[in-house]
């Protein structure tokens, strides 16, 4: 019985450690946001979250999910076709790529010299004044966000919102967010 159990464990090894949990925590609430866009996307939700969840295990698998991101251009912009301005294929597929990026953070997967060189110049060598900056930069979009919606008549959640409406405030906010993200 304890032959068959050691040979058991040295199968492969379906169990999953998170290394480092700073980055589990963006990968989890970008996942979690991405799906629930997905599944209220007005063509085929089933699809869209299928395709999604696709997309986070492509970007996991590839050591650099970031350059895929340009070639994936062309296949997004459905918003003729949907009615949605607020949320975008672009959303998705920049949660998908911070998914997959944050995973592989998170799990410790192997990746390239040239990776860790980046990741390294990026996280750890930006100074203070271009934190500050950063910080600054993002207090004023929340504050013109809080004012769109006030201008709006206030906030008011809808999947289908125009440009004269409160989600609109969020659409304009959003691009910056999802830079910051990655």
């Amino acid at each position: 019985m304890a032959g068959q159990f050691r040979a058991a464990q040295s199968g492969p090894c379906l169990a999953v450690r998170v290394k480092d949990w700073r980055f589990a925590a963006p990968a989890l609430l970008s996942g979690l946001a991405g799906v629930g866009i997905a599944s209220h996307f007005p063509l085929l939700p089933w699809a869209m979250s299928a395709a999604f969840i696709a997309a986070c295990a492509l970007f996991w698998a590839y050591s650099r999910p970031w350059v895929m991101v340009p070639a994936m251009l062309p296949l997004i912009g459905l918003a003729p076709w949907t009615g949605w301005i607020s949320f975008e294929e672009l959303d998705l597929l920049l949660l998908a790529v911070s998914v997959g990026g944050y995973g592989q953070l998170a799990l410790s997967r192997p990746y390239s010299a040239a990776f860790e060189s980046t990741r390294a110049v990026n996280i750890r060598g930006a100074g203070l004044l271009a934190k500050l900056t950063a910080t600054l930069f993002a207090m004023s979009v929340l504050v013109s966000m809080v004012r769109g919606f006030a201008d709006a008549g206030g906030f008011e959640f809808g999947w289908y919102q125009g440009y004269r409406e409160p989600m609109n405030s969020l659409r304009l906010a959003k691009p910056y967010f999802l830079a910051l993200l990655l």
